[in-house]
């Protein structure tokens, strides 16, 4: 299964709470990046999919409303990137 298919946030757009999950664990790391839509970057956390398949999110303050990118990245460079509205 690759990355993509593997990797997603819900709900999409969002308000306060995002969820991460990753399906059928292909790593149990995965580095999170989330950009603006202008490629600055704005947040990077690594999470740790250990315990749970889907982990929760606070949306951060800095955050306005809009379309952001996520990249979801493998501690083997394996990357995907999906488009998130922040409401």
């Amino acid at each position: 299964m690759s990355l993509a298919a593997a990797a997603g946030v819900f709900p999409n757009p969002n308000k306060a709470l995002m969820y991460i999950t990753v399906l059928n664990i292909i790593t149990k790391d995965i580095t999170v990046q989330l950009y603006s839509l202008s490629g600055a970057l704005q947040c990077t956390q690594k999470l740790d999919f250990n315990l749970s398949q889907t982990l929760s999110v606070p949306r951060r303050s800095f955050l306005k409303s809009g379309m952001y990118l996520i990249q979801f990245t493998t501690p083997k460079g394996i990357t995907s990137t999906q488009k998130i509205i922040v409401a």
